[in-house]
């Protein structure tokens, strides 16, 4: 699950450590933290943070709401008087095979001092397709771009919607990773096949809130 938030100006630290006090709640509910990040600079709005949150299958998502009192934000936990945000908004994801579990990904040691944020619009019909193609024909260079996948998600607000989410060691890893493109990033093959199965994306970069949120923060 995916809640994006629209933090009050000047009250970012005091949700991040509302958040931090609300997790044995969320624990006890089986919901897990897989992160909460926030946009860094002008690719997104300022304020917004996107916390994360596992859960073990349809039923247990199901279980967690009602004991909230319906669907919602599981940060509603965390700010339940509204105090400390003014908007936002959450929506639903399931995970595809290339998602590992939260737990693997800490015991694999994948960690990040920049993550990569994309919603992809694909074709229509052409989920299963993209992620494929993307695995396929991007990983391995993405990989050698400093670059290591969180997990890819079918969004359940659109049939064709999907989020792919990438840890990077720190900003100078990115920068790097740019200046590959695009011999070694396999940028070129990419921008001609990728058109056949995507129709656009929606790209942030985020920085991790505190260690205590962020079980893959660095």
């Amino acid at each position: 699950m995916e809640d994006r938030v629209r933090v009050r100006a000047g009250k970012l630290d005091a949700f991040y450590g509302a958040l931090e006090k609300a997790l044995p709640r969320t624990g006890r509910l089986g919901a897990r933290c897989f992160g909460a990040l926030t946009t860094a600079g002008a690719t997104g709005r300022w304020n917004e943070v996107f916390v994360y949150w596992e859960m073990d299958g349809w039923e247990h998502y199901a279980g967690v709401m009602k004991s909230l009192g319906g669907p919602g934000s599981l940060c509603d936990a965390a700010d339940p008087d509204w105090t400390l945000r003014d908007g936002g908004s959450s929506l639903t994801m399931e995970a595809t095979e290339h998602s590992p579990a939260l737990a693997d990904l800490v015991a694999a040691g994948v960690r990040g001092g920049v993550f990569l944020h994309e919603y992809i619009r694909v074709l229509p019909g052409q989920r299963a397709a993209y992620v494929q193609h993307y695995i396929d024909n991007y990983l391995e260079a993405t990989r050698k771009a400093g670059r290591e996948l969180c997990g890819i998600w079918s969004l359940q607000r659109s049939a064709n919607d999907v989020l792919i989410l990438l840890a990077i060691q720190d900003w100078e890893t990115h920068a790097q990773g740019l200046e590959y493109k695009p011999d070694a990033y396999a940028e070129r093959p990419w921008r001609t096949s990728a058109p056949k199965v995507r129709d656009d994306y929606d790209l942030r970069m985020l920085v991790p809130g505190p260690l205590a949120v962020n079980p893959l923060a660095r």
